[in-house]
């Protein structure tokens, strides 16, 4: 009833704030105002000043009937924020591999990146999201990419390599994040899955 006052208001794409209510029940986890606002004809593809749309706060919480919802309801699942940042991105950094299984079913490519040259597999590697990495692995996921860059946000869980700083230029592989993070299983997941032992970055054996 209030999502058809708002409707018939003309404000259910109107933002309030720095988001719409689309994107604000979603970031709170309101998963069932949510779909209520897309029935009444909320626009997913509305973003908030971070670029973040209702699809990314999804994925974040791991909400994954809300995200095949969404998708269903015309949101794009590889839509970008302003860091290049995509639903399959915030998945694979918060390890919801339920989340990652149903973007990946959606279309989503597993080896987009970020404006650091990170994919989704890097993101879990670093993180220790053993089933997230197992996912991304098993949809083709190429394990021996390497990033562009090293990013002040990656610094929150693990001391960085010695003298690397943020936007320095970085060439590191999953095996190295998995490594630096201590995860044993993601680096037995790795060398099964045919990753090179002895791959170097650019300051890193």
């Amino acid at each position: 009833m209030v999502c058809a006052a708002i409707k018939q208001v003309g404000a259910l794409n109107v933002m309030h704030g720095t988001c719409s209510f689309l994107c604000h029940v979603a970031k709170v986890g309101n998963n069932h105002m949510a779909k209520i606002l897309l029935d009444q004809g909320a626009d997913p593809g509305i973003a908030d000043k971070d670029g973040w749309r209702p699809l990314h706060f999804a994925a974040e919480r791991g909400s994954t009937d809300l995200v095949k919802e969404l998708i269903s309801s015309g949101a794009d699942p590889e839509i970008q924020d302003k860091n290049d940042w995509r639903p399959i991105h915030v998945a694979a950094w918060n390890g919801h591999a339920d989340t990652i299984k149903q973007l990946l079913s959606d279309g989503c490519n597993p080896e987009v990146t970020d404006k650091e040259g990170w994919q989704a597999i890097r993101f879990a590697a670093w993180k220790g999201h053993t089933d997230v990495v197992r996912s991304l692995v098993e949809a083709g996921a190429n394990v021996h990419a390497a990033t562009k860059l090293w990013s002040g946000i990656h610094e929150a869980q693990h001391v960085r390599p010695s003298g690397l700083y943020s936007l320095n230029e970085w060439t590191g592989q999953a095996l190295h994040l998995a490594a630096m993070a201590a995860s044993v299983p993601i680096i037995s997941l790795l060398l099964n899955a045919g990753i090179d032992i002895n791959a170097c970055s650019n300051d890193l054996a």
